[in-house]
């Protein structure tokens, strides 16, 4: 897994305020300032605590900051815009870990990749000095560009195989089957993954 020194490297130069974007993080009215090529990864982060229904408060949520690093020396990650300190109140900086970030919020977010190498760290898990308020990105910018968020629902090749099945065992009737096919249509239309004229073709 990356060090911070490899991240430092990757992303230079620190303080480089022209690189970032501002972009809303939750619901609760929180921004977070972040390397504009982090974007997707932050959207998938905010995302995740959304499902599990965790509150990003504005008060105590923070990114792009251009100071040294906590308890160490150099550069913060702060500083390159590719670390998200959320909640800290809640999360603090220390010699235990103190969290109320649900845990499977947080092993999903662990879980991001891209081709199987993961994009995101969590200072919960530092050896050290925990920091649970604290996420980093931890791939370079050639990697974090390509990173897709996961995908809810089917993929065309799987609701073609689906309707297929469904045709030939003639388990539904046409009814049915429209239904169905409304509810698939529903779950992936926003992905972009087909039209209505592409589905409905199958029926």
């Amino acid at each position: 897994m990356a060090s911070t020194s490899e991240m430092r490297a990757a992303w230079a130069p620190a303080c480089d305020s022209g690189g970032m974007e501002t972009i809303s993080f939750g619901d609760a009215g929180a921004r977070v300032t972040v390397d504009r090529l982090t974007v997707p990864i932050w959207r998938a982060v905010e995302a995740i605590f959304a499902k599990y229904r965790y509150t990003i408060r504005r008060s105590d949520t923070g990114a792009y900051n251009c100071r040294q690093i906590t308890g160490g020396s150099g550069y913060s990650l702060h500083a390159y815009g590719i670390a998200v300190d959320v909640n800290w109140q809640s999360n603090p900086y220390g010699p235990n870990l103190v969290t109320n970030m649900p845990a499977g919020a947080i092993r999903e977010i662990e879980a991001l990749n891209v081709n199987g190498q993961p994009v995101v760290r969590w200072g919960g898990r530092y050896s050290g000095n925990k920091d649970a308020m604290h996420f980093e990105v931890i791939v370079p910018p050639t990697v974090a560009i390509r990173f897709q968020a996961p995908q809810e629902g089917l993929t065309v090749a799987e609701i073609d195989q689906l309707i297929d099945v469904i045709q030939r065992q003639g388990e539904l009737t046409r009814q049915k089957l429209e239904a169905s096919t409304n509810k698939i249509i529903t779950a992936v239309q926003n992905q972009g993954k087909l039209t209505r004229e592409k589905i409905e073709a199958q029926g």
